[in-house]
């Protein structure tokens, strides 16, 4: 209500509802500003509200909180009413509602976020509805056991639906719970079946041998070659599926039929929505759900090529389980004793394929083995290797966890206020340089769009109305993704350079004598950690066909960015720096033996086109004179090319520059 008065209403407005331990606390202050004759305006009164009820760190706190919030083992309710509590505290890293959106999803269990994330709620509330229908289904989808007692002491678990009911131990038949009845012929008591007067095997009941020969003991059915086979591999077998090699169950108790998400990564096949979440519950009692697909998968069987829909699923034990939607679609007949099955296309085609029966490896023993060594036996070595496990990720090593504000997946917004900004000092009487937008293709204005939105988001960018305009172009890298850069040349041209000292690559690794492990850490999005200074903020400002932009964060192009970055790194590990620590940048391999230069910067200057300019040959001995410290009579080799940069020189590329540019 007091929000609608004048500024100098607002602070007795305020004053009025204090109560308790705060009115105690206006006094106070109000006293003190009596006696430093300060004027107590409204914006007065709010930095004195926020530095005693609500600092800095505890602000800090609250967002590293929120930061870290996730749904854990909290209802969907609770998740809710914890992350708007916590979002009050954090207006800062969620300014728009899709960033509060997206950091609503990222926080739930992994069971519920994908389905959420896929339907792409357009506010807050449709995904706090979504979530709750998704928790909903999968409540209901899956019992959870519930423990009770018995009048023994003993625990058991059992369904929900039957935890009222009183347990009641299995009965045995009558006949059962008194003494054996008696034999009819020996006229004795026996629980089983009586063997007198019969001459067979007292196993399986046929004459001409004993027990103790009888085929159906344990050692004979070893002997015979007979041994028991787990019933999932008696019911697959490898097939390909678009030409790769796949193990492929037929499950009869399967309604769908199915892919694993490795083996789609494997195949590098094309996937389709499936237009609905389809919920899987697995043996184990889980539940896996499922909307995408891959449409016309192609299986082959004995050289038979037969199609179905594959709906990606992420399980392990197998490849593809083709299931009854595709096994009537086809008449499949499976002959579990022999492991066969016979397809009757619609076609009128028909053949047999012939499942795999899946052994169990023989091994010896230690004692064994060592004996067989003795008598002269080869011994082979062999190591197997699981090539479709994936490596570990960064996240599960341990200091990953236990600092985990400080290996984020990304950039959550801007970052915190350093002692140092980036500061862009111009030459005295320099005006505001101003060029036009370049013209760009359909796919790249796309692409600008996009990446524009991203940066939005994070706060590296905000609109602007600067008259400093550099344009924007896209560079391809080498994985085929396209990168935004800005045309920082003009402004490069009237700034003061920066003559912070770079590190020298050779006294670096002078440093390094005698060391013999290593580790590397490569900070991400290093140069959007540094803010730049509120006054030059305009300075970076860059024109695009949807709207004009300014930099908040440092970016790439300017002139003294590697400089300013430098510093900053230099400013962090002040404590460490020599002891430990150096800083560096990228493009050299260190290991114990010494140091070599990344084969991937040597292809670069190996792959290097002939140049045609004289700025081409600085460019290229720029880049090749970072490595002089690997190459023996550098300065000899490059003078050819070194004399056509010198002033008033005539570009000619003779025989002498061709072998200087080769070797």
């Amino acid at each position: 209500m007091y929000l609608s008065c004048e500024n100098q209403f607002k602070v007795k407005g305020v004053v009025f509802m204090l109560r308790g331990e705060a009115l105690n606390w206006w006094d106070s202050v109000a006293v003190a500003e009596d006696h430093a004759n300060v004027p107590i305006t409204w914006a007065r009164f709010k930095d004195l509200l926020y530095d005693y009820y609500y600092p800095k760190t505890m602000k800090d706190m609250k967002e590293a909180e929120f930061l870290h919030f996730s749904h854990g083992t909290l209802t969907v309710a609770q998740y809710e009413r914890k992350f708007t509590e916590l979002s009050c505290f954090a207006r800062e890293l969620i300014p728009t509602e899709a960033m509060k959106i997206k950091r609503f999803v990222k926080g739930l269990r992994k069971g519920i976020r994908g389905p959420v994330d896929l339907q792409r709620p357009a506010t807050y509330a449709e995904a706090v509805r979504g979530t709750l229908i998704m928790d909903n289904d999968v409540s209901n989808s899956v019992q959870p056991l519930v423990e009770v007692g018995s009048s023994s002491g003993v625990k058991r678990k059992v369904s929900p639906a039957y935890a009222d009911q009183p347990f009641r131990a299995p009965q045995r038949p009558a006949q059962q719970q008194g003494l054996p009845p008696v034999c009819p012929s020996c006229q004795k008591r026996q629980a089983g079946q009586c063997w007198t007067g019969n001459r067979g095997c007292f196993r399986c009941g046929r004459e001409g041998h004993f027990a103790r020969e009888c085929s159906m003991t344990a050692a004979n059915t070893q002997r015979l070659g007979q041994r028991a086979t787990p019933t999932v591999s008696t019911q697959g077998g490898t097939d390909l599926v678009h030409n790769v090699p796949a193990y492929v169950l037929f499950d009869l108790g399967s309604s769908h039929t199915f892919i694993s998400t490795a083996f789609v990564r494997q195949a590098t096949l094309e996937l389709e929505p499936l237009g609905f979440l389809l919920s899987v519950s697995t043996p184990s009692g889980s539940v896996l759900i499922a909307s995408q697909m891959v449409r016309a998968g192609e299986l082959s069987f004995d050289n038979q090529t037969l199609e179905a829909r594959l709906i990606q699923l992420d399980m392990r034990d197998f490849d593809v389980i083709l299931g009854m939607d595709w096994l009537a679609t086809n008449q499949a007949n499976i002959n579990c004793s022999k492991r066969e099955v016979s397809f009757q296309l619609p076609s009128g085609r028909s053949f047999t394929f012939k499942g795999v029966s899946g052994g169990v490896p023989r091994a010896v023993s230690a004692l064994k083995a060592r004996r067989l060594l003795y008598n002269g036996a080869w011994e082979y070595l062999a190591s197997v290797v699981d090539i479709s496990v994936t490596p570990p990720s960064i996240d599960s090593a341990h200091v990953v966890k236990v600092f985990s504000d400080v290996f984020p997946e990304d950039l959550q917004g801007l970052p915190p206020i350093r002692e140092l900004d980036f500061c862009i000092d111009l030459l005295p009487g320099t005006a505001p340089i101003s060029k036009a937008p370049c013209r760009m293709a359909p796919v790249e204005l796309k692409e600008l769009k996009a990446q524009l939105e991203e940066l939005l988001d994070k706060g590296f960018i905000r609109p602007s109305v600067s008259p400093w305009g550099a344009p924007v172009l896209f560079v391809k890298k080498k994985d085929g993704s396209m990168r935004l850069c800005v045309d920082y040349r003009e402004l490069n041209k009237v700034t003061t350079k920066n003559r912070y000292p770079l590190p020298r690559i050779d006294e670096l690794f002078d440093q390094l004598e005698g060391a013999r492990v290593f580790s590397k850490v490569d900070l991400r999005s290093g140069y959007h950690q540094l803010r730049i200074k509120d006054a030059d903020i305009p300075k970076t400002a860059f024109k695009t066909r949807y709207w004009h932009f300014e930099f908040s964060v440092m970016s790439f192009g300017l002139t003294n960015a590697p400089e300013a970055f430098m510093d900053l790194m230099n400013r962090v590990f002040k404590e460490f720096l020599d002891m430990f620590v150096i800083v560096a940048f990228l493009g050299h391999i260190v290991t114990r033996e010494g140091i070599a230069v990344d084969p991937a910067k040597v292809e670069e200057v190996s792959g290097w086109p002939r140049p045609r300019t004289v700025t081409e040959i600085r460019s290229f001995l720029g880049l090749a004179g970072y490595y002089r410290r690997f190459v023996q009579d550098f300065s000899r080799l490059a003078a050819p090319l070194t004399q056509l940069t010198r002033k008033n020189a005539t570009f000619a590329w003779s025989d002498g520059c061709e072998k200087s540019f080769q070797d």
